[in-house]
């Protein structure tokens, strides 16, 4: 499993948070949210076929349709090493596999 991060300023989308919530329940083995505009969630690391990054792919599939033309939107994909200062449930969740 690929873990990411999913940021979003939610006064551009063309949703709510809970849409967010929604969409990333449709597709993420587990995700957590930080906050209104932040989440952290996992997704399979398996070929599906599409030759664009994780990234680009999970944008097109999942987040195009709640965006719009000022729409504000990050995903990254977090590699082993990076550092934080989150609440103890979210580092948890960033330290499992």
């Amino acid at each position: 499993m690929l873990k990411f991060l999913l940021y979003c300023d939610i006064s551009t989308m063309d949703c709510s948070a809970s849409d967010i919530n929604n969409v990333l329940s449709g597709f993420s083995s587990y995700y957590v949210q930080v906050n209104d505009s932040l989440w952290f969630f996992k997704y399979t690391d398996e070929f599906d076929g599409n030759y664009l990054s994780k990234e680009i792919a999970l944008f097109y599939n999942h987040f195009e349709k709640i965006t719009n033309d000022r729409s504000r939107i990050f995903i990254s994909r977090l590699e082993s090493h990076y550092y934080y200062y989150l609440p103890e449930e979210i580092h948890n969740y960033l330290e499992q596999e």
